[in-house]
Order: structure tokens, then sequence, then C-alpha cells
């Protein structure tokens, strides 16, 4: 189940255009008439929980031949200060839908 009002609006507006499948702690999104396009294809965490190294490898396994990488939150009440404080290399981008 998708909590987020704008990841809700996101599948209803790619319906017959974007995939949402099951995976560990998540959803993968995927958008295969665009496989490199950053925005719809991305891994949805749905745990307060955050392992860089294990989300990071579940996203390029899921994704081995796009540059980009977009990992999102879609919690209820979660806190995004301290989950962005498990990614340490300020190069990775981290989307938090709270």
């Amino acid at each position: 189940m998708l909590w987020s009002l704008s990841l809700r609006r996101d599948m209803l507006s790619m319906t017959g255009v974007s995939t949402l499948t099951p995976c560990p702690e998540g959803y993968i999104m995927r958008t295969p008439s665009e496989p490199t396009y950053w925005s719809e294809n991305l891994l949805i965490r749905n745990t307060f929980s955050v392992r860089p190294d294990i989300d990071i490898a579940t996203f390029r396994a899921a994704f081995p031949d796009v540059k980009h990488m977009k990992i999102l939150w879609d919690l209820l009440g979660s806190d995004a200060d301290s989950m962005r404080a498990a990614f340490v290399n300020p190069m990775r981008w981290i989307h938090l839908m709270c």
C-alpha cells in the first residue's frame, strides 16, 4: 500500500506505462518504455529501516543499466533527518516523502 498522495497520483497518471512490483520491504516502480527515466524508475521503501548498502544493492539489481539512483521512503510519521544521516556520501541524493 502506498501512503503518499503524490505516489498514488503518479501511479494513477502512469497507468499502463509504469508498473509497481513488490520486493522485500517495499516496491520497485518501473517505466519499461523509459528505462533510464530517473523519476519513474525507483525503489520505494515502506519500512523505517535505513540500510544504505542493501538499499543501493536492491536498486542496482533492479536497474543495472541506469546511471541514476532514486530511493524513496513512503512512510507515515518518519524522521527524515535521521534517515538522511544514514547516507553519509553527499553525492547520493535522497528523496523522502513523509
